[in-house]
């Protein structure tokens, strides 16, 4: 289970607080206990019995559990020409769509998270999962035609654009804004992420 880093971090202080205050609770009892064990003086009596036990642990695997790793995938992400590093759960991929010229006019590249909620993504899931130990896809890339007039009501052909991308599944993936240099990233670090 992930959480925002937010919710995650008043969690952990939520635990912290309860962890602080059972221990303080312990000691009481423990004192407590010590008290009794001395006017009874019996060697059988554990002043860390079963129950004071479990309200130490309780709260050590609850904070363990949320300070766990989330699952979130984490892709550069290029919004008005500026790029910074972003984290969603519903990420599955990075995207890059490469700088490139056309003409003399060089169109700048963007780069962005995908996921199934931004667009489809069973393409992508069938290319990756057919990883293996000896064969990994490193990156899937296509070159897309999109009919805007169909849906802006034009004549056919009219809006059509052309688009360039490229995909790969594993954290700031998409670090290259330009082709070549997305490729011979993906190809270093293919020897160091295992996926």
């Amino acid at each position: 289970m992930a959480f925002p880093k937010q919710k995650s971090c008043d969690l952990v202080d939520f635990s912290i607080e309860l962890l602080q205050q059972q221990q303080k609770m312990i000691h009481r009892n423990q004192h407590r206990h010590s008290q009794s064990q001395q006017r009874r003086n019996s060697s059988t009596f554990s002043p860390l019995n079963g129950r004071s036990l479990a309200m130490v642990l309780l709260p050590l695997v609850f904070l363990t559990y949320m300070v766990s790793p989330t699952e979130a995938l984490t892709c550069y992400e290029t919004v008005n020409g500026k790029t910074t590093i972003k984290q969603n759960d519903t990420w599955l991929y990075c995207s890059l769509v490469p700088a490139t010229m056309v003409r003399d006019d060089k169109i700048n590249g963007t780069r962005f998270g995908l996921g199934p909620d931004n667009d489809g993504v069973e393409a992508y899931k069938a290319a990756f999962g057919m990883n293996e130990s000896q064969y990994r896809v490193l990156t899937v890339c296509i070159y897309e035609r999109y009919d805007f007039s169909r849906f802006l009501g034009l004549k056919p052909d009219t809006a059509v654009e052309f688009a360039f991308r490229c995909v790969c599944n594993y954290d700031l993936c998409n670090s290259e804004g330009t082709f070549y240099p997305f490729l011979k990233t993906l190809n270093e670090e293919s020897y160091v992420v295992k996926n």
